[in-house]
């Protein structure tokens, strides 16, 4: 249920090295679990942002889920995407605008909310790419929508620091209006991690060495063009919910 850049990489793989099967930013739609022989049709099937599908099967009142592939852990589920060669993006963060959707068709789910200091996690948003300036533009509620003053550097740093502390908050508050759900919080930050493997550990009965705070390809981060974004891991987004029974 974190922002983007708050450690769903590492999560990810922490999940896979404990045998359970992840989907991180992709899913492979209608994919049965286990994966099929390869070389069969379905395992051809071309994967998805699972953040599309999840939003195509709200737009449908069809459960967030369905048909998005069989997972147990679902993370990075968010995108912000140019349209065209404007300052539109094309956005969508299920934590934020399918939560009711999620709560509904998976009342028990549990969130996992990667949490990092507000400026540290800004430093690592401006590092990435263009994702500052896309999240900035991303018109979904609670965003900028280039509604500052983009050329303020101070401007630009409160609006998002300013967004993410909000968008955490609301997580808590609506986990403690909902209290089927489990909501665990950890902090990614490399100086916790003993701490952080521990809590994870304890928590879904996974081994602590699983556990590494995984930095991003940052050779990636110096090509990414907006043709590539759909090939390349640009979001994080850490959400971990019951998949389809």
């Amino acid at each position: 249920m974190g922002f983007p850049k708050t450690g769903t990489t590492s999560l990810s793989k922490f999940f896979s090295c404990g045998g359970h099967e992840a989907a991180h930013t992709w899913a492979i739609p209608n994919r049965t679990h286990p994966p099929p022989p390869l070389g069969t049709e379905e395992e051809e099937v071309k994967p998805e942002r699972c953040g599309k599908c999840i939003k195509a099967n709200i737009v449908r009142k069809r459960p967030p889920l369905e048909g998005c592939g069989a997972f147990d852990i679902w993370s990075d589920c968010s995108y912000a995407d140019w349209v065209d060669k404007t300052y539109d993006v094309d956005c969508y963060f299920p934590m934020l605008q399918g939560l009711a959707e999620i709560h509904a068709a998976y009342p028990h789910a549990t969130f996992l909310l990667g949490t990092r200091d507000p400026d540290t996690w800004y430093k690592s948003v401006s590092k990435w790419g263009d994702l500052e300036d896309r999240l900035i533009h991303c018109n979904a509620t609670g965003f900028p929508n280039g509604n500052i003053n983009v050329h303020n550097a101070s401007a630009r740093r409160d609006s998002l620091t300013t967004l993410l502390t909000t968008q955490n908050q609301l997580v808590r508050d609506f986990v403690a209006q909902h209290p089927s759900h489990t909501l665990l919080e950890v902090d990614i930050h490399a100086n916790s991690s003993q701490t952080t493997a521990t809590k994870l550990s304890q928590a879904f009965g996974i081994s602590s060495h699983c556990w590494k705070n995984i930095p991003p390809n940052k050779g990636k981060v110096n090509s990414i063009k907006q043709k590539e974004l759909e090939e390349q891991l640009v979001l994080e987004n850490g959400v971990v919910v019951e998949g389809p029974k």
